[in-house]
């Protein structure tokens, strides 16, 4: 997937045996390293301490997170204090895929409107009806973008 800036996913084997040899067979192991920065470089999920807002500099007192905290009161060098992802509920639910380039037999233009016509159609041809979409549900528009992915990221 297209990466954000010059950001990296490496993983590697540093190298001798790290573990073992143990039991009557001696197996041995080496351990994996990985050095990445997981922000856009894959699916995440964001906590709300993530993106912030500077209003004088660098001046922490005046860098505002989510609910008007600070980064003074949310910045710690081993992870957030407040707004971090770990404090998010699990989230489980039913997924409903809207094939909208299936249906048109293409992807999507720039700027092309989804219309309730499209989504009504995807529905038909998918053999489903509103109703069966309940409130907590998730809904996913297909729109045929990814195909663009390593072909014409300029594009996409």
């Amino acid at each position: 997937m297209p990466k954000f800036g010059e950001r990296v996913f490496a993983l590697r084997i540093p190298g001798a045996p790290t573990g073992g040899p143990l039991g009557a067979n001696n197996v041995f192991w080496n351990d994996e390293f990985v050095a990445t920065e997981i922000g856009q470089v894959g699916t995440q999920m964001d906590g709300r301490g993530h993106i912030g807002m500077a209003f004088k500099g660098d001046d922490k007192t005046e860098m505002r997170f989510y609910n008007g905290f600070t980064a003074a009161e949310v910045d710690a060098p081993y992870g957030l204090k407040k707004l971090g992802v770990e404090n998010v509920k699990p989230i489980i639910s039913i997924g409903h895929l809207f094939d909208l380039a299936g249906l048109k037999g293409r992807s999507l233009n720039l700027g092309e409107e989804v219309t309730v016509a499209d989504l009504e159609g995807c529905l038909a041809r998918q053999k489903m009806t509103a109703d069966a979409i309940k409130p907590g549900d998730c809904v996913f528009l297909n729109t045929g973008w990814e195909s663009l992915w390593n072909k014409d990221n300029a594009q996409y």
